[in-house]
């Protein structure tokens, strides 16, 4: 069994630990929302890199577990049925995405709570596969055989979660039902048109 890997906001209000991280994936993400989310969220070069990906780490959200601040935890959406992307209050740190079916456990946590710096995070896990490539800012590798057993990986993971009820185990909804932990913001049309076309 792996020794838990911490969870820490900016400002050291919010943290956890994530269990298992030996089984976490890393990915980096270039896709346009998460882009525009770390836009909408302040100070986006915390979080994306110089072409735009952000480094997440993917795993279940019954490995996560929040130890002190959990009260600080904020919830953004895009639009009325885009992803549930969590943060700090207390200082705007990313913290992690999910979509908005708590029986696909899947979390994205966000490299900017794992670490120092993205480089940090690469150290503890070295692998990664990039994926969404389309609207980075500069060459990236297209997803390949990597990417699709990555992909893969998770899939069987969150699988396995909805056939032993552990999908019911989350930080993020209430008593093992669709209901959020807290209110979700959903941009108004101009906020969001504003951090689109600051991306």
């Amino acid at each position: 069994m792996s020794t838990p890997h911490p969870i820490r906001c900016r400002c050291g209000q919010v943290r956890g630990a994530l269990a298992f991280p030996d089984q976490a994936l890393r990915l980096v993400c270039y896709c346009r929302d998460c882009q525009t989310a770390a836009h909408a969220l302040g100070a986006p070069e915390r979080t994306v890199d110089a072409n735009g990906g952000t480094a997440i780490v993917a795993s279940l959200q019954s490995n996560l577990a929040f130890t002190q601040g959990s009260d600080q935890l904020a919830c953004l959406s895009l639009t009325d049925k885009g992803l549930y992307r969590w943060y700090a209050s207390c200082c705007g740190t990313p913290i992690a995405n999910t979509v908005r079916r708590p029986q696909m456990s899947y979390v994205g946590i966000v490299h900017s709570c794992l670490g120092e710096s993205a480089q940090q995070v690469a150290q503890a896990w070295p692998g990664h596969f990039d994926v969404n490539p389309t609207h980075a800012k500069g060459p990236v590798a297209k997803p390949g055989f990597k990417a699709l057993v990555g992909t893969l990986k998770i899939a069987r993971f969150v699988l396995g979660a909805r056939f032993t009820g552990r999908w019911r185990q989350s930080p993020f909804f209430r008593n093992g039902s669709a209901q959020p932990a807290t209110d979700v913001r959903v941009l108004a049309h101009a906020e969001l048109e504003r951090a689109r076309q600051s991306v």
